[in-house]
């Protein structure tokens, strides 16, 4: 019965661990910690079943074999319980800062119990059910075991407000079982209780330690800059330099259609992938256009990055473009300066975005006044065009504002793919688009834009129709030139609209 019982609490660990290591899990110490608190609980319930087997069949089983297996297995209950504690303070060093001799004097009871465990006498006893062990090395067990729990006691009670709720529970609980467990364990000592103990403490610390929805981004699943917060503020703490890498999600250049934030969402669950499957990193999502990866070397954030960035490439599609920026948590005296400045490397990138018109892909007017000033400064030639999008107000009150956003990037589109790469197109404002050119031959550009205007009306419902006017940038007065050819060539479609309609009366009279 009581080996059935042991191989029943050998699954539940088992899944125990399945369950665990099916989850993400931040990167610090108290994780680590509790990953080997784990595989120590694990191997107590092994060893468990294997003392088991061999103090009950010790007439063949040697008996060599059978003392180095319940030395193992005594040293496994003390490593577990010392663990234990390990992961409580983990959980308050940061805050506590506890310094090295006093890590050495808690040490102390584990490191001597375990030498007495393999030094002192162990005596086999026959029982009704079941034959066990005691002696002087289960008895140092028990002083270490019962000073640790102390310990733990007090650590929890006296730093009450420094831990979470989930955890003060599963904690404070664990203490009272395990005196419960020890009486049980001294006064019958054919129960074998030592093991219960270990899982209900494994159940409840897993319980209430592993809950990672507050660390993860849903829609993403990365974690969340609040992880990044706790991962960094350990690091700074246990004064290990780190390096960030923030990589930031913008529009490429000459997009032509517009660019939905929900695909840098998407782009972002992409690369959480990658980065999980293939680069064996965890992504933090800090903002929402922008990820950081912690790193150990330039090097290999720079590695990093340029592959993340290739990644997204190749495989993301395209109208996004990614840029880096790594930066050392050591420079920052604080935690708070340290997570503002990743807040500003994002902000950055999203002002960057915003040279661009949200509505049509193009560029807009800040952009074309900040191009403007560079064109004038290095003295390029380069010719200014300006379109005006006739009849867009009527398209709007006829058909809805959405025919009208139609016809507006309809004509950026006409623009863009006329222009090339020579010129860029910018959304001045309402119905005005402006071109910056740095061909040769404006006549050349303007006879292209009217052909490809007329095949493409040909299968349009709403035509695009448009005045221009052109000029030179560095002309004294060829952007107010352009701006009034413009406006003459606007008065002349009018002028010419209605002599038509003046003619169709009379005809019709």
């Amino acid at each position: 019965m009581i080996m059935k019982t042991s191989f029943v609490c050998l699954l539940l660990v088992a899944y125990m661990g399945v369950f665990y290591y099916a989850n993400k899990h931040l990167p610090i110490k108290s994780t680590r910690i509790f990953s080997y608190y784990y595989v120590s609980a694990f191997l107590l319930v092994v060893f468990d079943l294997i003392t088991l087997y061999t103090v009950n069949h010790m007439d063949s089983v040697p008996g060599i074999i059978n003392t180095v297996a319940h030395v193992v297995y005594l040293l496994v209950i003390n490593t577990t319980v010392y663990l234990y504690f390990l992961y409580l303070r983990s959980l308050l060093e940061s805050y506590l800062h506890v310094k090295r001799g006093t890590k050495a004097m808690q040490s102390a009871p584990f490191l001597v119990t375990s030498v007495l465990i393999m030094l002192l006498p162990l005596e086999y006893i026959e029982g009704i059910y079941t034959n066990y062990s005691m002696g002087a090395k289960v008895y140092a067990l028990y002083a270490s075991v019962i000073l640790y729990n102390i310990m733990i006691l007090y650590y929890c009670i006296h730093y009450w407000k420094l831990l979470s709720k989930e955890k003060r529970v599963a904690i404070l609980a664990s203490v009272p079982i395990f005196f419960g467990v020890t009486i049980i364990n001294i006064t019958m000592p054919e129960a074998l209780f030592s093991i219960v103990y270990v899982i209900l403490t494994a159940v409840g610390l897993m319980m209430s330690n592993e809950n990672n929805e507050k660390y993860l981004d849903k829609q993403t699943g990365m974690f969340n800059q609040y992880a990044l917060g706790i991962v960094s503020s350990e690091y700074q703490y246990l004064k290990r330099n780190i390096l960030v890498t923030v990589i930031t999600i913008s529009e490429a250049e000459n997009v032509q259609d517009t660019i939905d934030w929900r695909q840098y969402v998407t782009v972002m669950e992409q690369i959480q992938t990658y980065c999980r499957k293939e680069l064996k990193r965890q992504a933090y999502r800090v903002g929402d256009n922008g990820f950081a990866i912690l790193t150990n070397s330039n090097q290999a954030a720079e590695k990093t990055a340029n592959a993340i960035i290739k990644y997204a490439s190749d495989n993301c599609g395209g109208g996004i473009s990614l840029s880096h920026e790594t930066i050392a948590l050591n420079d920052y005296t604080n935690n708070d300066t340290f997570m503002s400045k990743i807040v500003e490397i994002c902000m950055d990138a999203i002002n960057n975005t915003a040279v661009y018109d949200c509505l049509t892909g193009v560029k807009n007017r800040n952009s074309f006044e900040k191009e403007l000033i560079q064109i004038r400064s290095n003295h390029i030639d380069t010719y200014y065009l300006i379109a005006d999008l006739n009849n867009l107000k009527e398209t709007n009150d006829a058909m809805g504002h959405s025919a009208g956003d139609e016809l507006l990037r309809a004509v950026a589109k006409l623009l863009v793919n006329t222009v090339g790469k020579e010129g860029t197109v910018f959304r001045q404002g309402g119905d005005e688009f402006a071109v910056l050119w740095k061909g040769e031959d404006i006549h050349v550009l303007l006879d292209s834009l009217s052909q490809n205007c007329a095949q493409l009306n040909r299968k349009r419902v709403i035509p695009i129709s448009y005045a221009i006017g052109y000029g030179k940038v560095l002309d004294k007065n060829g952007i107010d030139n352009a701006d009034k050819m413009m406006y003459e060539h606007k008065r002349s479609m009018k002028e010419n609209k209605e002599k038509k309609i003046l003619a169709n009366k009379d005809t019709l009279c």
